[in-house]
C-alpha cells in the first residue's frame, strides 16, 4: 500500500503494520487535544475486482430422429374452367357492371368507345307561298 506524506507529498510503500505505527505517531492523545494544529495523513486505497468464470456443471443433449414410412390418402382435385366469348357489338346507353354473376358463371363485360358520326336532316327555314286570285 502506498502512503502520501502530508509534508513532502512523497509516496512511500508501507505494509499495514507500518501504517498503524505511523497513525499512532501522528495521532497521539496530546495532539488530539492540541487546538493549534492537527496533521492528518493522506492515505489512498485502491481495490481491483475481477471475476472468473467457473464451470459448475455440464448438460449433454442427444437428438435421435425416428422415421417411419406411412401411406396417406390425399384426394386429388382437378379444376376446369370453360371460357366462352360471345360477340355482341351493340350500343348501350350506360356501362353495365364490370363483373357480375349469373348462377355459377361469372360474366365480364368488355367495353370500347366508338366514335359515331350521324347524318341527319336539319330544317333550316320554311317558305310559305299563298296564291291569291284577283279579278279585274
Amino acid at each position: 500500500m502506498q502512503i502520501v506524506d502530508a509534508e513532502t507529498r512523497s509516496y512511500t510503500a508501507m505494509n499495514q503494520n507500518e501504517i498503524n505505527q505511523k497513525n499512532q505517531q501522528l495521532f497521539s492523545v496530546d495532539d488530539i487535544y492540541d487546538t493549534n494544529s492537527v496533521e492528518i495523513p493522506v492515505i489512498e486505497e485502491r481495490l481491483s475486482v475481477n471475476k472468473d468464470k467457473i464451470e459448475t456443471g455440464k448438460v449433454i443433449f442427444i437428438k435421435k430422429v425416428h422415421s417411419e414410412p406411412v401411406s396417406v390418402g390425399i384426394p386429388i382435385v382437378a379444376n376446369e374452367v370453360e371460357v366462352e366469348r360471345i360477340t355482341l357489338n351493340k350500343f348501350v346507353e350506360s356501362a353495365p357492371e364490370a363483373i357480375w354473376q349469373d348462377g355459377d358463371r361469372a360474366i365480364i363485360s368488355v367495353l370500347k368507345e366508338a366514335l359515331v358520326v350521324e347524318k341527319k336532316l336539319v330544317l333550316v327555314e320554311e317558305i310559305h307561298i299563298t296564291e291569291k286570285n284577283a279579278y279585274y
